[in-house]
């Protein structure tokens, strides 16, 4: 099977470039399909989690714990959250991921099971679809684009899989064929059919979809000509590398204010000492 570069390689790639032409589209905005192209590579990543190697399965929900985090970073950005309960909410979310949430997949999970299947993309996808619009707020067509990009990174992994389990030298397959990429897992039929049932459940409380699709030529003519300029792009990348930074200058002004008024020593730039 592919490992875990290939994996998230080409979901990062798919996701970036699907990502791109949904914000050229008129879909998202720039921020958003950041998180489009993400929530890509997450998916590229997700049939894993059941992965039986238990220090490849800690480095992977360390991976998957950070990924999260970030973006919910993003997202108090723009709630005006304080320092204190952000910082709260952040290990509250790492300590969820990396303790009950692996441990819970190690034991009742088996790699190459129920998760390895078109089942597992759809209800991971559904899940996304409803966090994202009931946690995060985020509109209707926004969270169904970050449940199409996680289960379209889940897929592709399945794909990948089921790929690299064809020996093109010799020209046959190995014994891995099959066990990746199926509709639902037989072996495992009781758990399939649980998580069969908690999708056809959701199906009744996802938002609806109201994505407007458009032709390739419209979102071609929406392509601003600036970006074939050189400096232009440089400029844009610029100003919204500046604009991404103020909320981080935020929290760190809010921390620094904190440290100084209970005479704690920062460190310095440069690898100086603190006074």
């Amino acid at each position: 099977m592919a490992n875990f570069n290939t994996h998230f390689a080409a979901g990062s790639f798919v996701a970036g470039m699907s990502a791109s032409l949904c914000y050229f589209a008129g879909w998202c905005d720039l921020g958003m399909s950041l998180g489009l192209w993400a929530a890509g590579a997450i998916g590229s990543l997700l049939p894993d989690i059941d992965v039986d190697d238990n220090t490849a399965s800690k480095a992977f929900f360390n991976f998957l714990a950070f990924i999260v985090m970030g973006l919910t970073l993003y997202w108090l950005s723009s709630n005006q959250w304080g320092m204190w309960t952000s910082w709260l909410f952040l290990g509250l979310i790492y300590f969820i991921i990396r303790f009950p949430l692996m441990l819970f997949f190690q034991k009742f999970t088996q790699h190459r099971g129920v998760l390895h299947s078109v089942l597992g993309a759809v209800f991971f996808a559904f899940i996304t679809i409803l966090l994202a619009s009931w946690t995060l707020k985020l509109s209707h067509t926004n969270s169904w684009l970050l449940g199409l990009f996680l289960g379209m990174g889940y897929l592709l992994h399945l794909a990948l899989d089921e790929t690299f389990a064809v020996d093109l030298m010799n020209v046959k397959l190995k014994r891995s064929f099959g066990t990746a990429l199926k509709l639902f897992s037989v072996e495992r039929w009781g758990r399939s059919a649980v998580m069969a049932v908690f999708v056809f459940a959701m199906i009744w409380f996802l938002p609806p979809l109201n994505i407007q699709m458009e032709s390739m030529e419209t979102m071609v003519r929406k392509v601003d000509p600036r970006w074939f300029n050189e400096e232009y792009v440089r400029t844009s990348i610029e100003m919204e590398v500046e604009q991404a930074k103020e909320p981080v200058l935020s929290y760190w002004e809010e921390a620094k204010a904190f440290w100084e008024e209970h005479k704690i020593s920062l460190p310095k730039r440069g690898g100086e000492e603190g006074e």
